[in-house]
C-alpha cells in the first residue's frame, strides 16, 4: 500500500515521466483504498494480537520477519521519503499516518519485552539506526498520535532496544578481536 501511495503521488502532482491518463489514475486510486482498507484492519488485528499474545510473534521463523516489516513501514512514514506519501485527499484513500504509525509503534511496544524481538531488530541492518527511533519519537510527540503514556512506554522500549543494540556492537567487536 506504501508502493500504490508513493505512485499516486506521482501521478497527482505530476512527477511520473509519462503522465498517467484519468483511467489510470482512477485504477491506482481504487487500488490503494482497497489496500489501505486491508493495511489497517491488519495492523489493528496484529496490535490485539501482539498485545494479548506476543510470544508466537518471537518464534526464530517469523521474528525477522515481522522487525523488518515494523522498521521499513516506520522508516518511510518518518523518513525522508515520507514527503513522497502525501496526497490529495488521503482520508479518501483510508489513509491516515498518524493512525498508522501509532498501530506501528504499538506493534514495536508489545513486541519490546521479547529478546528476540529486540536481536531481529538489531540485525535489521537495511532499516534500523537509533535515529529512526529518535525520529520517530520527535514525529509522535509533534503529531500527538498516541497518547503520553504510550510516548513514554515507547521510548522506553527504543532505549532499551538502542542500549542492546549498543551492547551487541560492543560484543561484536570484543568477538572480532
Amino acid at each position: 500500500s506504501i508502493g500504490k501511495l508513493q505512485e499516486l503521488h506521482n501521478m497527482q502532482y505530476g512527477l511520473n515521466d509519462v503522465p498517467a491518463n484519468l483511467q489510470e489514475q482512477q485504477q491506482t486510486e481504487r487500488q490503494l483504498t482497497s489496500y489501505m482498507q486491508l493495511a489497517n484492519a491488519d495492523m489493528k488485528f496484529l496490535t490485539s494480537l501482539t498485545h494479548d499474545s506476543p510470544a508466537p510473534f518471537a518464534r526464530p521463523e517469523i521474528v525477522g520477519r515481522l522487525a523488518a516489516m515494523l522498521l521499513v513501514n516506520q522508516s518511510q512514514l518518518v523518513g525522508d521519503r515520507c514527503r513522497n506519501l502525501r496526497v490529495n485527499q488521503p482520508e479518501r484513500y483510508h489513509f491516515d499516518p498518524r493512525l498508522l504509525l501509532s498501530m506501528l509503534c504499538r506493534i514495536f511496544v508489545n513486541m519490546s519485552e521479547q529478546r528476540s524481538f529486540c536481536d531481529a531488530v538489531r540485525s535489521d541492518r537495511r532499516s534500523f539506526n537509533p535515529q529512526l527511533l529518535e525520529s520517530i519519537v520527535r514525529v509522535l510527540e509533534r503529531t500527538k498520535a498516541v497518547s503520553q503514556f504510550e510516548l513514554e512506554v515507547f521510548t522506553e522500549a527504543a532505549d532499551r532496544i538502542a542500549s542492546i543494540t549498543a551492547d551487541g556492537d560492543n560484543m561484536d567487536e570484543e568477538g572480532g578481536e
